[in-house]
């Protein structure tokens, strides 16, 4: 069981924070999902990422956030994070299935329910106890 220490500490109500559960016996809440998590590596050729996020546009699917990071020790080579919003599964089930050929290494690092509402989820309520 997790204990909340304190509450609304933020200074900004606009303001969201992000945890990621690790562990056995999570319980999944997939059914409606609408974000994902993706990181993926691409070699240096002119227009690879260009290519890559021409594919989230297509399929119809919002490119929320991206983040780069170079890859120690291997000049040239990145590796990029994305955060993507879709309304259908289904597409979002087949960019991954073309990205996965299109890109040097994919992994989805979490698919979840976007918080437009800013309220603690139902995982929270579950190991927290609370009704």
């Amino acid at each position: 069981m997790l204990k909340i220490l304190d509450s609304k500490i933020q200074n900004n109500s606009q303001n969201q924070t992000r945890f990621v559960l690790v562990g056995k016996n999570i319980k999944t809440y997939s059914k409606d999902v609408n974000k994902a998590t993706l990181k993926f590596k691409l070699d240096h050729r002119i227009g690879s990422l260009s290519n890559v996020l021409q594919l989230f546009s297509i399929f119809e699917i919002n490119l929320t956030k991206i983040q780069s990071l170079s890859i120690i020790e291997k000049p040239w080579q990145y590796a990029f994070f994305v955060d993507v919003f879709f309304n259908d599964y289904t597409l979002f089930k087949d960019v991954i299935k073309v990205l996965e050929k299109a890109v040097k290494e994919l992994k989805i690092i979490g698919v979840y329910k976007q918080n437009f509402d800013n309220k603690p989820s139902e995982i929270l309520k579950d190991l927290t106890h609370e009704k």
